[in-house]
């Protein structure tokens, strides 16, 4: 499976900070958090990764390069005139070809297994997955209500069914897609997903699904919510896995530890 990395946003909630650099390149634990959803992406055994830039590319391009540092085959989507969610997924038609391809904000930091929800989503004949949690906080991320068998019933005020057996959600940023979603999506025009593509989905009645995910998930989209994600790993309430030379030079090791080859 290929994946997509959302990464063309300009960071308002983190301005002043990403007036020069782009919100993907912040640090988390001194590795940017695009590396860490690498590496996240890569321990699903995903390697192919296309990423869409808008906001001061040069820099992402330039540290990352064609991926082969960190064991991946990076694409890069540049968008001269930014294109939404939506807008962006489309302009990758052609890389995603006729599969399924997972989706993720840059911004995130999580451990949910991709896996389980690859296997969720084919289980249900999903045309799409949102991997989703359980929050209280709907006035920042707006309402979703799953049934019983985890369908997304109401999307946004955007409802299928009436239904009292219901579970309040929100988004992660995290999706599972499947291809016919690109004949929904406008060419060379800007297109959100959750604001113009979503609500036709559940409003049409296809099977769209949410795989509710109860382990970590931050954003680190403002001030407050970044300061978190470090207290958080420091806490261990999430291990980051970055590549590491198998014999660090300049490190003192003292026992007991034990360094593994990733």
């Amino acid at each position: 499976m290929k994946a997509m990395i959302l990464a063309a946003g300009f960071g308002n909630r983190l301005k002043p900070l990403t007036n020069d650099l782009p919100k993907p390149l912040f640090p988390v634990l001194n590795r940017p958090i695009l590396e860490h959803t690498l590496q996240f992406l890569r321990s699903h055994r995903i390697q192919e990764v296309a990423i869409n830039l808008h906001h001061k590319p040069e820099k992402i391009i330039n540290y990352f390069g064609d991926g082969k540092n960190f064991k991946m085959d990076l694409h890069y989507s540049r968008e001269e005139n930014i294109l939404g969610t939506a807008g962006g997924i489309k302009k990758l038609q052609d890389f995603f070809k006729d599969d399924s391809f997972a989706v993720i904000n840059s911004d995130i930091l999580t451990d949910v297994d991709l896996n389980d929800v690859l296997k969720f989503h084919k289980e249900k004949k999903s045309k799409l997955t949102l991997v989703v949690r359980k929050t209280f906080n709907t006035d920042q991320y707006g309402s979703i209500q799953l049934d019983d068998n985890g369908r997304i019933v109401n999307f946004l005020g955007h409802s299928i069914i009436n239904s009292k057996c219901v579970t309040q959600v929100m988004f992660t940023g995290i999706q599972i897609v499947e291809p016919d979603i690109f004949s929904r999506i406008p060419e060379n025009k800007f297109c959100g997903t959750t604001e113009d593509i979503f609500p036709g989905m559940v409003n049409d009645g296809l099977p769209v699904y949410g795989y509710l995910h109860q382990g970590y998930w931050a954003d680190i989209g403002t001030r407050e919510t970044y300061i978190q994600a470090h207290v958080d790993v420091l806490d261990s309430k999430l291990i980051l896995r970055t590549p590491s030379p198998r014999n660090p030079e300049g490190y003192l090791a003292v026992q007991p530890v034990q360094l593994e080859r990733m």
